[in-house]
This record gives structure tokens, C-alpha cells and sequence, in this order.
């Protein structure tokens, strides 16, 4: 992605895209990855199978997969107020 650092108003809306794009009912979760001052990945949770109540991919882990942890800073993002990342 490789896009420079963004603004808290960017960010947040970012983050809003992000959770529209969960299909998970109960908590929609965004994840933005930034390594030196620029976005290099996102992701989002998901349900895995048809059942809405059954396993899911955390957003965390979605915006994580197939890249290198170090020096990361990770931004999540949630649709519900007492929602946390894992």
C-alpha cells in the first residue's frame, strides 16, 4: 500500500471502511499496519464458514498475515464500545 502517515480524521475514516467490510454480526472489526510512517497492510475480521456464530479471522491477524512483525505499529478499529483486540 505504501501510503504516507494519515491524518486522525483519515485514519478513523479508514478504519470505518475497514469495519464495513467485516460480514461478523456481533463486534466489526478494522486493522490498519503502519511501518515508518506509512500504511503497509489492513484487514478486517470475517466469518470462515456460513454460520455467522462459529469461528472467524481476526482483523489483527487478517492485516498481519504474510508480512514481518518488526517495528510495526498496529491501529484497530471496532463498531461497538467494550469491544477490545485480541
Amino acid at each position: 500500500m505504501g501510503r504516507n502517515y494519515m491524518t486522525s480524521t483519515s485514519l478513523l475514516k479508514l478504519g470505518q471502511i475497514l469495519i464495513a467490510k467485516s460480514n461478523v454480526k456481533k463486534a466489526k472489526m478494522g486493522a490498519i499496519v503502519f511501518k515508518g510512517g506509512k500504511i503497509i497492510s489492513t484487514g478486517h475480521n470475517y466469518n470462515v464458514f456460513n454460520d455467522p456464530n462459529r469461528y472467524s479471522v481476526h482483523a489483527e491477524e487478517d492485516s498481519l498475515k504474510n508480512i514481518s512483525m518488526k517495528g510495526l505499529s498496529l491501529f484497530v478499529f471496532s463498531n461497538k464500545r467494550n469491544s477490545y483486540p485480541c
